[in-house]
């Protein structure tokens, strides 16, 4: 074999190689890609599962709690709740009703993040979120409606994505 042959052997064996760690580092993009997309979802999906905890648990569930039964559109009294918590709010002053407005601002607070998290960070997962989401959804918005309307007029989106869950709520026939 001559000195010409013989490089052309190896400028055509390189040349194979080269080829075969292009078509290795485009199947090794192609897995990264596949892979980055399965830990995104599951990020999500930890982040649903948090959002959801911390409605569900603890403070979060006593504050639902006390929303659900002391708002009652049912209660004999619920004007002069309503009109202490508006008074409160107004006012600043310590009054008995605090405990209430808190409760209640916790709550539309957190599912306020579920609904941006469902409805804009991503729709997908609104198909995956349990269904007890849009029954507390309806019952909650039946209670708050008026203080969110009240929020409304000083903080201009207070709570939009609680609306605009609440609103799904509806169209997926969970309207307390």
């Amino acid at each position: 074999m001559d000195s010409l042959q013989c490089t052309n052997t190896i400028a055509l064996v390189s040349a194979g190689f080269t080829l075969l760690l292009v078509v290795a580092a485009f199947l090794a993009a192609i897995v990264g890609w596949k892979n980055l997309k399965i830990i995104r979802k599951q990020f999500k999906l930890n982040t649903l599962l948090e959002l959801i905890r911390e409605l569900s648990a603890g403070e979060g569930r006593e504050n639902r709690g006390l929303v659900i039964k002391e708002l009652d559109p049912e209660k004999p009294n619920l004007q002069a709740i309503k009109t202490s918590i508006i008074a409160y709010f107004e006012s600043g002053k310590h009054t008995e009703i605090l405990y209430i407005k808190e409760a209640t601002e916790e709550t539309i607070a957190r599912l306020d993040r579920i609904g941006f998290f469902l409805l804009k960070g991503d729709p997908t997962l609104k198909n995956e979120a349990p269904e007890w989401i849009w029954t507390i959804t309806s019952k909650i918005w039946k209670r708050t409606e008026w203080y969110v309307t009240y929020r409304e007029k000083s903080h201009r989106g207070y709570a939009k994505y609680f609306k605009e869950l609440a609103v799904e709520a509806k169209k997926r026939g969970f309207d307390e």
